[in-house]
């Protein structure tokens, strides 16, 4: 799609036709393409200078022209584009997909935040043409900062995690533009996979994100689990005091530094460069906390789900496309993306198979996608009757992949709910119509409609897949492997979380947990009102109303007693 937009959009004058829209900061050409009005690299940011944030761009006389991409923001980690595209840390413009037949006066609008590890993708690898047609919806892509620019938290400055804030500001470009492009504000979904799924889960987190928004999906996004925003400031400054000693710790020196310097220079593991928390974050603790806690927005309803391998493309790609791992590989690979020891040597091959490179695809993807995302419905299910859960176990027969033989991994699914040929996906008739399907529900669920049954505790997940009718398959729970293997992981995600500790020494480190009855529990139900157990993942509802009643009824008694 990107050689092709390339081409046909070089000059308006190759389009079927021009179209302008007039907005509330200026008027925006685009162009027509295929039945859909497509509007590129328009900008919705700008910021004075590095690691500040970014504002709403300020009004302008003219026609901006909105008919090629813009720049991309700085990549930095694993992945890498087989296209040779411009680079800037001047990056936040956005892409508005806009059916040119509508069948009503406002769509309902989806924003779209690409995937990428935090430190790389971009808007323009997703081609929106048919989801906007088939769905009649405008769809927005956006790109936001990247890496060392958009997660790099520092003493010296003020706000933490731009990326983050700059998807804010997309979603309130979308507030006060997307009408004029025939948009419904009131309805907008916000949807990304990956570190595009998590951030999602942070402005489910994020409330000065609420209102702009009413609907989200989360596919394969986690969540996951970031460092403490004053440690990782720290470590942060040390390594720019040793990368560039000529600036003497001063934070306008580093402001002023080439960008491309920063990648050239600092040796820095590219999975350190995510989102932070705690102090000056936009969330003051880990994502899975929060939400067992109940602190998130509860108002929207919420589509989640996963591919049945998330590691077989991952482990791939990070291994440099080759799936030799050997003995000594194993323990090292895993250790750099920051596994804990224990769980590698649970999911150590040396006594079976000695398949290291399966082995890391069940570790990576039980640790980073499956058993988070597990957790993460459970926690869900018991503060919203509008999470609806599904799994992707397509094998997509021709895509980039097709010679490695893997199951529905990481990234799988995206062309099937864009409709498009992302990472080369070359569609059977079959896929097609799966594709179609997974749109049409995904569209019912946008419309405010109950796409199927809602998500509890081992019921109700739906199975998207090849079939020979327009049916839904459904199965109860994620599969029994992963109720067993994901209470080992869990205290690494929610570490206040009692019933995350399965052994006594553990249970009693914790000053609001005690050992009871063979497993931890809470002192106080007031700390839990929801709780998962390790033993069967099925939650406990921790009603404090109820216990604050009880207590004072055997106070009342006692007294009465004493009288």
């Amino acid at each position: 799609m990107k050689l092709l937009v390339l081409l046909l959009v070089s000059t308006c004058i190759i389009a079927v036709r021009c179209v302008i829209t007039q907005t509330p900061s200026g008027d925006i050409e685009g162009f027509t393409l295929n039945g859909v009005d497509i509007y590129l690299g328009v900008r919705y940011g700008q910021f004075s200078e590095r690691w500040t944030p970014a504002k709403l761009p300020l009004p302008w006389t003219g026609i901006q022209n909105a008919t090629s991409f813009g720049p991309i923001c700085h990549q930095f980690g694993p992945y890498t584009s087989p296209f040779k595209l411009e680079e800037s840390e001047q990056c936040l413009s956005l892409n508005v997909w806009v059916p040119s037949e509508r069948n009503a006066s406002l769509l309902p609008v989806s924003l779209w935040l690409h995937g990428g590890g935090y430190t790389a993708g971009n808007s323009n690898d997703y081609d929106a043409r048919n989801l906007s047609d088939v769905s009649q919806s405008i769809i927005v892509t956006i790109n936001y900062r990247l890496g060392i620019f958009g997660f790099f938290p520092l003493p010296a400055v003020e706000s933490r995690n731009f990326g983050w804030s700059d998807q804010q500001l997309a979603l309130q470009w979308v507030q006060e533009n997307i009408a004029s492009f025939g948009g419904d504000k009131t309805n907008v979904m916000l949807f990304g996979q990956s570190a595009g799924g998590g951030s999602t889960i942070a402005h489910l987190l994020i409330e000065s994100s609420w209102p702009l928004y009413s609907s989200a999906i989360l596919q394969s996004g986690g969540p996951f689990v970031y460092d403490k925003c004053e440690e990782r400031e720290a470590i942060n400054l040390k390594l720019l005091e040793a990368s560039f000693p000529e600036c003497e710790s001063n934070i306008t020196c580093y402001r002023q530094l080439n960008a491309s310097l920063f990648y050239e220079t600092l040796t820095i593991n590219w999975i350190t460069l995510w989102p932070c928390v705690g102090q000056r974050s936009q969330l003051e603790d880990q994502p899975l906390t929060l939400i067992r806690k109940g602190i998130f927005n509860r108002n929207v309803p919420i589509i989640g789900g996963m591919n049945s391998n998330e590691g077989q493309t991952s482990v791939l790609t990070f291994n440099q496309f080759s799936m030799n791992i050997n003995s000594s590989q194993y323990h090292p690979w895993a250790t750099e993306y920051r596994i804990p020891d224990i769980l590698i040597d649970l999911y150590d091959p040396t006594t079976t198979d000695k398949d290291y490179f399966t082995a890391l695809t069940w570790l990576f993807g039980d640790y980073y996608i499956h058993c988070p995302t597990l957790f993460l419905f459970d926690y869900l299910s018991v503060w919203s009757s509008s999470m609806y859960a599904y799994l992707f176990v397509h094998a997509t027969e021709t895509w980039a992949f097709t010679p490695f033989h893997f199951n529905a991994s990481h990234l799988t699914e995206i062309p099937y709910v864009f409709n498009n040929d992302f990472a080369l996906t070359k569609f059977t008739l079959a896929e097609f119509n799966l594709s179609m399907k997974i749109i049409r529900y995904f569209n019912a669920f946008h419309l405010k409609q109950q796409p199927w049954s809602s998500y509890k505790i081992n019921q109700t997940v739906i199975v998207f897949n090849i079939s020979n009718d327009d049916s839904l398959q459904s199965q109860s729970t994620f599969g029994e492997r992963l109720i067993k293997q994901c209470p080992i992981i869990l205290k690494y995600f929610d570490s206040d979380n009692c019933h995350a500790y399965t052994t006594r020494e553990e249970c009693i480190s914790l000053q609001h947990c005690h050992w009871i009855a063979d497993r931890c529990d809470f002192y106080s139900t007031t700390l839990a009102p929801t709780t998962v157990s390790t033993s069967s993942s099925l939650f406990q509802i921790r009603n404090s109303f109820l216990f604050f009643v009880i207590s004072c009824a055997l106070f009342l008694i006692n007294k009465r007693i004493v009288l």
